[in-house]
């Protein structure tokens, strides 16, 4: 997940972190409940006026057990026109692709929130009362595709 700045937020805002990978069911979400319906990743793009985000959801495949994903993400940080592509498990055509989408916010006072450049990997639960464990590595950041797929 990319989070943005810390800065103090209007009472309006619905802001989460800018771009964030998520498992998704169709199931009502109830504390304490597994959801066993459609269980699917889902990756989730938010930008745009903070009172009034853009927010997109891309649901991904079902998600498969004990399966080490490989995830590629490109973005271009932009509060009207950046760039979500979304890969996984084949680098080399892309799951999603939007050319055109919010990925910063637009404060009230007409600044953009600028995002932190690094990942938070989080494991958000919704008080859910078992264990649960990410595995992550390799990470890798870069500038460009070439800089990022050359070091796997």
């Amino acid at each position: 997940m990319f989070h943005n700045d810390s800065g103090p937020l209007p009472g309006c805002a619905k802001e989460f972190g800018n771009i964030s990978l998520d498992v998704k069911t169709d199931d009502p979400v109830v504390s304490g409940v597994f959801g066993t319906k459609n269980v699917r990743m889902a990756l989730r793009i938010m930008g745009g006026n903070d009172c009034s985000p853009n927010i997109v959801w891309v649901d991904g495949p079902p998600l498969q057990w004990d399966h080490w994903y490989e995830i590629l993400l490109h973005i271009k940080w932009d509060p009207k026109g950046g760039i979500a592509e979304w890969y996984l498990d084949n680098l080399s055509v892309p799951y999603y692709s939007n050319l055109k989408v919010p990925t910063l916010f637009t404060r009230p006072k007409g600044y953009v929130s600028p995002s932190y450049t690094t990942l938070t990997i989080s494991n958000y639960r919704l008080h859910a009362p078992w264990n649960s464990t990410i595995y992550v590595g390799p990470l890798i950041v870069g500038s460009t595709r070439s800089s990022v797929l050359d070091r796997f």
